[in-house]
Parts: C-alpha cells; sequence; structure tokens
C-alpha cells in the first residue's frame, strides 16, 4: 500500500484492499486510512512524521484484548516531488513464524534448531522438550551444545544472534 504522509491512500494491492475491507481496526474513509480508535490515528500520523530515511515499524494493538496486534511497516519515498510512505501490514493473530535455515550456516543439528527456535518463540525448555517428544535433559542438552556453538552463554545473548532470522 503507498499512502501520502496525510494519510491519503495512493494505491493498495488486491491483499491490501481486502485489508481495509475487513479489518475492525484499520479501514478508508475518503480515500483515507482511517482507524477504529482516534488514538490510533494521532498515534500513526506521529509516527509518520518522525519517519526517516530507514524503514521502521509501528505496531497497533487489537482492540479484542487478545494480545494480537497489527504490525505496520513503513518506509518513505518519493514519487516524482512528492513524498510518499510504502506499508506493508502482518497480523500477529494466528500467524506462523517464519525462519531463515540458519541451522547449517551456524552448524546447528537439526534438533538444536528447532528447540532455539521454539526458545525465541516464547516456549520453556520444558515445553520445547514436549513439542520435541525429548526428556527435559535431552533438551537442555540441546541448548547448552547450541550456546557453545553459538559462543553464547545466556538467552538473552542467543536471542540476540537467532532472533535475526526469525523472518515473520
Amino acid at each position: 500500500m503507498i499512502i501520502t504522509p496525510s494519510l491519503h491512500l495512493l494505491w493498495s494491492n488486491d491483499e491490501g484492499r481486502r485489508l481495509l475491507d475487513i479489518d475492525r481496526d484499520l479501514g478508508e474513509v475518503g480515500g483515507r486510512l482511517s482507524f477504529a480508535q482516534r488514538t490510533g490515528l494521532f498515534a500513526f500520523a506521529a509516527f509518520l512524521e518522525n519517519l526517516g530515511d530507514e524503514p521502521r515499524a509501528w505496531v497497533l494493538a487489537r482492540r479484542d484484548g487478545g494480545g494480537d496486534c497489527l504490525i505496520i511497516r513503513a518506509v518513505r519515498i518519493a514519487l516524482g516531488k512528492a513524498d510518499a510512505v510504502i506499508l506493508a501490514f502482518s497480523d500477529t493473530a494466528g500467524s506462523r513464524r517464519l525462519w531463515a535455515d540458519f541451522g547449517p550456516a551456524l552448524d546447528l543439528t537439526s534438533a538444536e534448531t528447532t528447540l532455539l527456535k521454539r526458545l525465541v518463540d516464547g516456549a520453556t525448555v520444558t515445553e520445547a522438550a514436549h513439542d520435541l517428544g525429548v526428556t527435559l535433559e535431552t533438551a537442555r542438552t540441546h541448548v547448552k551444545r547450541a550456546y557453545a556453538k553459538l559462543g553464547v552463554s545466556s538467552r538473552e545473548e542467543m536471542f540476540a544472534k537467532i532472533s535475526p532470522f526469525r523472518l515473520s
């Protein structure tokens, strides 16, 4: 989707149009991007005002209270002499995590890779062990070996090393 800094809709693909037609928190009114809550409108407008040359993301919390969000990625572009903003949307509701295949590049086994992905996605080691069908001790061994291969000594360091490989 492409909009002006004042939220006028310049172009949208079919998926963007569908989002505006069916979404309860975001829509189009009078050719402009609109938010169900005025606070969202003002916050997004302020986000766009501060948008520089680097792509950034803004998060719209869903009103249903379920903890899901609409992530709006934005990058400023020039269309002729006018400024415009390209928007890309992703919804956390029911989203499936998409990962780059980082295991081979970091010399991790398949089990180590799967376990680390589950940890970064928010699972505990106990939950990840259950999901993988291994004992807690086996899962802990995978974590220790993966940490050694990554050269990290804490979950925070592991998150920093692995998170860039999560694409969505």
